[in-house]
């Protein structure tokens, strides 16, 4: 179909993706003809899925939306990740075997505090556009324009690693890196950076425990496991010590599968 154009590029890896390029009529496509365009089983939920125009998502098989989530960024999601819903505004990583609960808010904006007013018609116009009188008439002051995009700019997109649990109702806010194997509670506002199998909880979110020891923590993150298919093994993952040993021996008879190379889907 000529809305669907196939072209085989590189990942940022330099392994082959197919990059899948979706015009305005993609949804109604999708829902036309799911069962042809689900053949390769690499992404599940895709008509919950909202995402801006121009705007890529770079995934590693297989991840699932759940339930509907915008995405208005650039991003890569890994493999064995699931969102329930949500709105992704700016955030450029999810990485492998994450779990984001439902009615999340991901790399959310700050409003200046030390300015007159925190409202958005202090530095930019686009918000009351629709109203004749502010389109005809509102001013920016150049410094304002100036001082908003410094400000922007400090906190970068959020980064989020793997095997991280966001729970429902969580907002992470922007330039925020939450650590492998850390834990979002439910209603969660992240402000800062989340450590390495932290667990975090509160407004703002403050570390309550880490999930092991330290000297668990500094194994796994040397062991690396994210990055292998755990899902044949046969490890019993309810055992950590016994799971660290399972995963060195097959890592060490080469043993353990890779995950496979991005895929990508834009929307023109």
């Amino acid at each position: 179909m000529e809305s669907i154009r196939r072209k085989i590029s590189r990942s940022w890896s330099g392994s082959n993706f197919l990059s899948l390029y979706f015009t305005r009529f993609h949804n109604r496509y999708f829902r036309k003809n799911q069962k042809k365009a689900s053949t390769m089983k690499t992404i599940e939920g895709l008509n919950n899925l909202q995402l801006a125009k121009n705007k890529k998502i770079k995934y590693i098989a297989p991840i699932r939306f759940v339930g509907k989530t915008t995405i208005s960024c650039d991003i890569a999601i890994g493999g064995y990740t699931y969102i329930r819903s949500g709105i992704i505004k700016s955030c450029n990583n999810i990485g492998n075997y994450c779990s984001i609960g439902p009615n999340i808010r991901i790399g959310e904006n700050n409003h200046p505090l030390d300015w007159l007013s925190t409202s958005g018609i202090t530095y930019g116009k686009s918000r009351f556009m629709f109203y004749e009188p502010f389109k005809k008439n509102h001013q920016v002051h150049e410094d304002c324009k100036v001082n908003r995009k410094s400000m922007t700019s400090i906190k970068g997109p959020v980064l989020i690693e793997h095997d991280v649990w966001i729970g429902s109702d969580c907002k992470i806010m922007r330039g925020v890196t939450i650590g492998t194997g850390a834990v979002i509670a439910a209603g969660a506002v992240v402000t800062k950076n989340v450590e390495p199998y932290a667990i975090v909880a509160g407004i703002p979110a403050k570390v309550i425990k880490y999930r092991f020891e330290k000297d668990i923590i500094d194994e796994l993150i040397e062991l690396k496991w994210w990055n292998y298919d755990i899902t044949s093994t046969g490890i019993n993952f309810s055992d950590i010590r016994n799971s660290i040993n399972q995963i060195k021996k097959l890592k060490k008879e080469n043993k353990l599968k890779k995950l496979d190379s991005f895929i990508s889907i834009t929307k023109n």
